[in-house]
């Protein structure tokens, strides 16, 4: 018997589904194929196919066979003995359990040796995170027909909160005001002016907007794209 054990992590709570998959590889089929309906009196043959748990057939199978009609009413069926094998017990290992690696460091991803040696690089989610020029972007149509822009800032695989930013010099969003507004804000199509505040220090960019699409912009603050300026705020 083969067993296959699933742990995963489901709305924070570690979870572990164990499936058992019995396969007997000793075990013998055997199908009977004969004509739908014998008369008494009546001669026809019968097939009898002996195949293997893999569905092979069986050279050389030892087959009794016999059969009874309604008159006998008490008839038994002796089954032949089966020979499985020994079943070995289930060796554990790599057994997790929630709250087991709450003490470990928390160390940042090595994206330079695992961004290949992975194939990270080639992952949408890791390519906004980390990108390759200093900028990644995402587009795609509306269903509501409204053009909008959702502007990000990363270091280091982190993404960083802005506290305001502005399109074209005004602005649309606040840190600290408290709103059920999805990060996502309307913008006009073409070439457009993002600023976003930082602490002492705000990142300017341009870009441009296709008409009815929603662009997802993230900007790399140790790797920032040429048309990306850093402006001190006092």
């Amino acid at each position: 018997a083969f067993t296959v054990s699933v742990q995963y992590v489901w709305a924070g709570v570690s979870k572990q589904e164990n499936y058992a998959v019995n396969l007997n590889d000793r075990q013998l089929n055997v199908s009977v194929s004969h004509a739908p309906l014998v008369y008494p009196g009546q001669t026809t043959d019968f097939t009898i196919s002996v195949t293997d748990a893999k569905g092979g057939p069986v050279n050389r199978a030892d087959v009794t066979a016999f059969a009874t009609t309604k008159k006998f009413k008490q008839t038994t069926f002796n089954q032949p003995p089966t020979y499985p094998r020994k079943q070995k017990s289930r060796l554990i290992f790599n057994s997790f359990n929630e709250g087991e690696f709450d003490d470990l460091p928390v160390k940042k991803l090595d994206w330079v040796l695992w961004s290949k040696k992975l194939g990270l690089d080639s992952i949408a989610f890791y390519q906004f995170l980390y990108p390759v020029s200093g900028r990644y972007t995402f587009e795609k149509p509306t269903a509501d027909s409204i053009t909008q822009i959702a502007p990000f800032l990363v270091e280091d695989g982190q993404v960083i909160m802005p506290n305001i930013i502005y399109i074209n010099n005004t602005p649309v969003f606040h840190s600290s005001v408290n709103t059920i507004q999805s990060y996502s804000f309307r913008i006009g199509a073409g070439v457009q002016q993002v600023r976003m505040r930082i602490q002492n220090y705000a990142i300017s960019f341009s870009i441009d907007i296709k008409k009815n699409h929603k662009q997802t912009v993230s900007i790399d603050l140790k790797n920032l794209p040429v048309d990306a300026v850093s402006l001190l705020v006092y």
